[in-house]
């Protein structure tokens, strides 16, 4: 599941993780997001997610995916990897990082690497 609220990032990691065969969920919101794993939690392997976002923040949906998910994987998408000081330390468990604009390959070495592909 990819959770960003700029429509460009959400079709281009749709595009990238599609060619490497992986199914993709979108949610432009962290509520969205949050939705669907309360109905789907079970079907996700991993979560892409921005670290700002209008209304639910990126540590605040991260905080709730932990409490749907204490395990889900989590990778917080940022254009300022000096941002992610503000993530409370007990979130960073199997939460982890891939700095902006990435490259196609960035993303799939991720994802990839994470989920042991």
């Amino acid at each position: 599941m990819v959770i960003d609220d700029e429509e460009l990032i959400l079709s281009l990691a749709e595009n990238i993780l599609q060619k490497e065969n992986y199914n993709v969920i979108l949610a432009d919101s962290g509520e969205k997001g949050l939705e669907y794993l309360s109905d789907n939690g079970g079907n996700i392997d991993l979560v892409i997610l921005d670290l700002h976002m209008p209304g639910l923040s990126g540590p605040e949906t991260l905080r709730r995916i932990r409490l749907i998910s204490k395990d889900l994987p989590c990778i917080f998408s940022t254009g300022d990897i000096f941002d992610v000081d503000i993530i409370p330390d007990e979130l960073l468990v199997n939460t982890f990082f891939l700095e902006k604009p990435y490259r196609s390959k960035q993303l799939t070495q991720k994802v990839n690497e994470i989920l042991k592909f």
